[in-house]
């Protein structure tokens, strides 16, 4: 087993393209300490209806995004745009400013006509473009965690880190803002999904899997366009880092994907039916009307005469020979998952 990688790459190893704008994160932190102070205003004044809270969890690269996308396109649930990310510490703020620049009833002579809802189902590596587009929202979770330098916890370490009373309150209230259930991607508590039921019993968890062999050709192309190489380690440090930091490409992704569908799958055993759904991507993508209708009766919400208007199908990414066949990254994903089996 050759020792490609240790560790997870500083940011200078990014290329160009996805490196993050410093002068935009110090005037957003700038922004978001002032305007916290009135977000405790409005989160005062603000009801918490008993409506869902959608966490999507699962591996990277599994069809998370596109499921936000398509969320966001059904008008099914409100969720993070690309606005209403950039005021993580206010995001109630976001909320009513988004309201106040893209509601139809707030217009005043298409003042704001020119405004680009979205990039479709476009993405790469998870960002997506347009103003409304949804946001992965990973600065608004990190700031309610003490323990910033990990991404991803177990339930014992978030039950100490976790400020859950801010986050709860920001939460209901943004479900409280727009009227409607709120989704949004939860990776990072792949691990932790039991201690986040215990907060709130409103979190229904959507564990999105897809085919291993996919899934790893997806992650190592991804690493490819990041970092300009697949040695290096892409996304969430699982805690599982230590078995796999001095593996191969292949083998690290492998344990990497198993290890998160693992972890909620573990989960998901211990919780009550009506707080998971269970989605494979490929399903997803060959039936989207079947996961709308699902969503609708786990959120208890009639159908009623409502049609679906979405897209009959998805056409599921054509596989990625690149970094080995299917045949063999299935060998290496059942071979890897029995180490980690093993060293439990």
């Amino acid at each position: 087993m050759k020792n490609n990688t240790s560790n997870i790459v500083p940011e200078g190893k990014r290329q160009p393209e996805f490196q993050r704008n410093m002068d935009l994160e110090s005037f957003l932190m700038s922004l978001n300490d002032t305007l916290s102070v009135s977000e405790d205003v409005l989160l005062d004044e603000l009801s918490h209806p008993d409506k869902p809270i959608l966490m999507l969890v699962g591996p990277m690269r599994s069809g998370t995004t596109l499921m936000m996308q398509w969320l966001a396109q059904t008008g099914l649930v409100a969720y993070p745009s690309n606005l209403i990310s950039r005021f993580f510490k206010a995001p109630i703020i976001g909320a009513k400013i988004q309201q106040l620049l893209t509601d139809p009833k707030y217009q005043f002579r298409d003042e704001f006509s020119d405004i680009v809802p979205g990039s479709g189902f476009a993405s790469q590596n998870g960002k997506t473009t347009g103003f409304l587009a949804p946001n992965e929202f990973w600065y608004f979770w990190q700031q309610f965690i003490n323990s910033p330098k990990s991404d991803s916890w177990t339930d014992a370490e978030l039950a100490v880190a976790l400020n859950s009373d801010r986050m709860l309150r920001e939460l209901h209230g943004l479900t409280s803002a727009f009227g409607k259930p709120f989704a949004t991607k939860a990776m990072k508590f792949n691990y932790a999904i039991k201690h986040l039921h215990s907060l709130s019993k409103q979190f229904v968890f959507m564990h999105i899997h897809r085919k291993p062999a996919h899934n790893m050709a997806s992650v190592l192309a991804a690493r490819q366009r990041q970092y300009g190489s697949i040695n290096e380690w892409y996304s969430f440090k699982v805690p599982e880092h230590h078995m796999l930091k001095n593996l191969s490409p292949q083998e690290q992704v492998a344990g990497q994907i198993y290890s998160l569908n693992r972890a909620a799958t573990q989960s998901f055993s211990l919780l009550p039916s009506a707080n998971v759904f269970d989605c494979s991507y490929e399903a997803f993508c060959e039936q989207p009307e079947d996961i709308y209708i699902q969503l609708r009766e786990k959120f208890g919400l009639s159908l009623g005469s409502h049609i679906y208007d979405g897209p009959a199908e998805f056409n599921t990414a054509k596989f990625n020979p690149a970094y080995g066949s299917e045949e063999d990254l299935q060998i290496i994903y059942d071979a890897t998952s029995k180490i980690i089996d093993g060293c439990d």
